[in-house]
């Protein structure tokens, strides 16, 4: 086998493992989602079963919840980050292939040398400039800060009492 045969089999490779672990995202965000969802549908209908007030049962369980969703959101928020670093890596390696596969000279492959603005074929909605992966990652931090919130406030009620 060549070199350039070596180079677009590595290419393939770096465009298969993008691909993968951009369908894992999405699939960790589904769960994460549903997850922080669940959570706080228990939450709600711990509070909405019994008359108002902090009693300390009400209160544990809240704090509880809370917690696991922190600890939840936490860990959606780190394997968030770590997708996006690999999709990163994924792409420069692609980036690397096509730039060294060349026939007479001239690049052959620009699929992933420029990011989709760039190349002017469509105009993707930026948000801020964040990237998708970056809007996913400020909402887990987000949730993790509400779940936080909620300790804090559960803790302050059941204190007061």
């Amino acid at each position: 086998m060549d070199r350039e045969h070596l180079l677009l089999e590595k290419w393939k490779l770096a465009s298969a493992l993008h691909q993968h672990t951009d369908n894992e995202t999405w699939e960790k965000f589904r769960h994460f989602v549903g997850l922080n969802g669940v959570l706080l549908s228990v939450l709600v209908v711990v509070w909405s079963g019994t008359p108002s007030g902090f009693d300390k049962t009400k209160v544990l369980v809240s704090l509880l919840i809370s917690f696991y969703g922190a600890i939840v959101s936490l860990v959606w928020a780190i394997t968030q980050r770590r997708g996006q670093l690999y999709q990163r890596y994924r792409i420069a390696q692609a980036k690397q292939a096509e730039r060294a596969l060349q026939i007479d000279g001239a690049q052959v492959l620009d699929v992933y040398d420029k990011d989709l603005n760039e190349q002017q074929l469509i105009r993707m909605p930026t948000f801020g400039g964040l990237s998708t992966y970056a809007l996913i990652f400020c909402l887990a931090i987000l949730t993790v800060a509400i779940w936080a919130l909620l300790i804090v406030w559960f803790l302050v009620g059941f204190q007061s009492r």
